[in-house]
């Protein structure tokens, strides 16, 4: 999807979500939100993104991944071959946050079931 398109091309850039977040003149929370796919992304975003990814808006929305050429730093459309490591990070990132997100949902579960324990007490 988009958003883990969005990742891939800002973790190339070695830019933070903050980063993004302040140049888009939004919260980092909202920001993480395009990234999750949790909120749609308005033409204007995609535009400022795009821009500050330094790619084309075409090749932001279109479905291909990007292939990294890391002999001149360019981003070209298309898939990502022959670099595991990079994909290996990549994954254990993602992995990493849906084990953050699995942890904060029991979280909200266990207050929830608490509440529940109280009202029914």
């Amino acid at each position: 999807m988009i958003g883990n398109k969005i990742k891939i091309l800002r973790e190339f850039r070695n830019y933070s979500q903050e980063y993004m977040a302040d140049k888009l003149g939004i919260s980092q929370n909202a920001y993480s939100r395009i990234e999750l796919n949790k909120s749609k992304l308005t033409t204007d975003a995609a535009e400022k993104i795009a821009e500050l990814l330094q790619i084309p808006l075409d090749d932001l929305l279109s479905k291909d991944n990007p292939i990294i050429t890391f002999n001149n730093n360019q981003i070209a459309k298309g898939y990502i071959y022959n670099n595991f490591e990079i994909q290996k990070d990549l994954y254990e990132n993602i992995i990493s946050n849906l084990q953050q997100e699995l942890n904060d949902a029991k979280k909200r579960e266990e207050k929830l079931m608490h509440l529940l324990e109280k009202r029914s007490a």
